[in-house]
């Protein structure tokens, strides 16, 4: 009995060992390369890297401006990238008297250009007629200014265009630009047709005289007469044609401003 007591002892004994003994984990075994040492180059210091830097300060490098501007208006006129830029032409326009407008226009590499025409339509912007041609300036100028005057004579609006024509048959058009009608003044002659005599009443801006001026149809001047008048009255004057042919005759009158106004009269 006591053999079996003692069995039973040591086996409870090797069963709790076995129970709480702690788990041994495997570790595997991994090969460490060892990496050979860098090799190591001496840098020299920075002083010797650098190099004095002199500068010639009393004699000093002068360049001309104009001449220098010269130069780069030349060789960007000779680029083929700025002779193949767009053309442009931009127009303005003013009354200059009543019968005188002035036109400007810019262009701007217009190499290709040959000349500009100037083309007019009156009351509107759908009947241009060519009025006057302006030759290219000589130049190989990246930009250019023209001015030209025009006649005109119209009471109403008139609108302006140029047509800037290229050597190579092409052309382009500017801006529309409009330019008014002359500031006409009260002035009439009756009775037309005439008889033996005709009579002109002309209303002035300024206080002065004025010279009333007959021409035949070839423009020989047959009669002149001063005539003194008031800023804003209306001033009368008679004439006696009766010696005159029958045809068609014109009058001129210089006002006090220096400025002319016309009309005419049939004599019968």
């Amino acid at each position: 009995m006591k053999k079996y007591l003692v069995l039973c002892v040591a086996a409870l004994v090797c069963f709790v060992q076995m129970a709480f003994a702690q788990p041994q984990v495997y570790t595997p075994f991994v090969y460490k390369q060892v990496q050979p040492p860098l090799p190591v180059k001496p840098m020299p210091p920075v002083s010797a890297n650098l190099k004095p830097v002199y500068i010639a300060d009393k004699d000093p490098y002068v360049t001309m401006m104009n001449h220098t501007q010269d130069l780069i208006t030349k060789s960007m006129a000779n680029c083929p990238a700025l002779k193949n830029r767009y053309a442009t032409i931009v127009l303005s326009a003013e009354r200059a008297n009543n019968f005188t407008a002035n036109l400007k226009w810019e262009t701007k590499y217009a190499f290709k250009a040959s000349g500009f025409s100037v083309e007019r339509s009156l009351s509107d912007t759908f009947h241009f007629i060519a009025q006057n041609f302006a030759p290219a300036s000589a130049g190989r100028d990246i930009k250019r200014d023209y001015q030209l005057p025009d006649h005109n004579d119209y009471s109403g609006i008139s609108f302006y265009r140029v047509r800037q024509v290229n050597f190579d048959t092409s052309y382009i058009y500017s801006n529309i630009v409009l330019v008014k009608g002359y500031d006409s003044l009260p002035f009439r002659v009756y009775p037309n047709p005439a008889l033996n005599r005709v009579w002109i009443e002309v209303t002035t801006k300024l206080t002065g005289n004025a010279t009333i001026m007959l021409y035949d149809a070839s423009g020989k001047i047959l009669q002149q007469q001063a005539l003194n008048c008031a800023k804003g009255l209306l001033t009368k004057q008679s004439f006696d044609i009766s010696r005159f042919g029958a045809g068609l005759y014109q009058v001129k009158i210089l006002m006090p401003d220096k400025t002319f106004v016309t009309g005419k009269f049939i004599k019968e």
